[in-house]
C-alpha cells in the first residue's frame, strides 16, 4: 500500500525534475540567442553609418556617375535628377563580361532590363508604367549618392563592415551626357512577362 502512494509522488517528482533540467538546458540557449539578436541589430545600425550614410538625409548628390569595383565584379551607375524626373542606368560586368543592365527613363516611365543569355549576349526586356517612386531611388541616397557627395570626383575606398571596396566617382551634380540614357542600337526590348 505504501508503494502505491509513493508511485504517484515519485512520478510527480520525476516530471518536475525533468522539467527543471529542460529549463536549465534551454535557458542559456535562449539567453545566447537573444544576445545575438541584440548584437546583430547594433552591428546593422553601425554598418549603416560605417557605409558612409550621411549625417542628414539631405546630404547626397542629386546626379552622379560612378564605378564600383570589386575583385571579380564592376558596377557602373549613372543617376540624374534624383528628386525630379530621374533617369538611371546600371551596368554589371563579371570578369569583364557584361551580365546585366538596367535603364530607367522617367519621361517614358519605362524600365528596360537586360540579362546575359547562354550565348553571353544581353537580352532586353521592358516594363512600362513604372513610376520613379516604384523605382525607390531614395534608397541610393544612403549609399552611392551619399558617397558621391562625400568623397567627390576621383578614386576612393569606401569602408564597409568586413573590409572596403573601391569606387571611382566620375561626376557629382553635373549633367550626364544624354547618350548614357539611350538603349544600345541593337537592343530589341520585349515586354517582360
Amino acid at each position: 500500500m505504501e508503494r502505491e502512494r509513493t508511485g504517484p509522488v515519485r512520478r510527480v517528482l520525476t516530471t518536475a525534475a525533468l522539467s527543471l533540467i529542460g529549463v536549465m538546458l534551454a535557458l542559456p540557449i535562449l539567453l545566447i540567442a537573444s544576445t545575438m539578436l541584440v548584437l546583430e541589430s547594433r552591428l546593422a545600425a553601425n554598418a549603416g553609418s560605417a557605409m558612409g550614410a550621411p549625417a542628414q538625409a539631405a546630404e547626397y548628390a542629386r546626379s552622379f556617375s560612378m564605378t564600383v569595383s570589386e575583385p571579380d565584379r564592376t558596377v557602373r551607375l549613372w543617376l540624374e535628377n534624383m528628386e525630379g524626373q530621374p533617369n538611371f542606368r546600371q551596368t554589371i560586368e563579371v570578369d569583364g563580361q557584361p551580365v546585366s543592365e538596367q535603364l530607367y527613363l522617367s519621361e517614358e516611365q519605362t524600365l528596360y532590363t537586360a540579362e546575359a543569355n547562354a550565348d553571353s549576349e544581353l537580352a532586353w526586356t521592358m516594363v512600362e508604367g513604372v513610376t520613379p517612386e516604384q523605382m525607390q531611388f531614395s534608397r541610393l541616397a544612403t549609399g552611392p549618392a551619399a558617397w558621391a557627395l562625400e568623397y567627390g570626383v576621383g578614386d576612393h575606398q569606401v569602408p564597409v563592415q568586413g573590409g572596403s571596396f573601391d569606387i571611382t566617382v566620375h561626376s557629382v551634380d553635373e549633367d550626364i551626357p544624354a547618350e548614357v540614357f539611350e538603349l544600345p542600337p541593337d537592343a530589341a526590348p520585349v515586354p517582360a512577362e
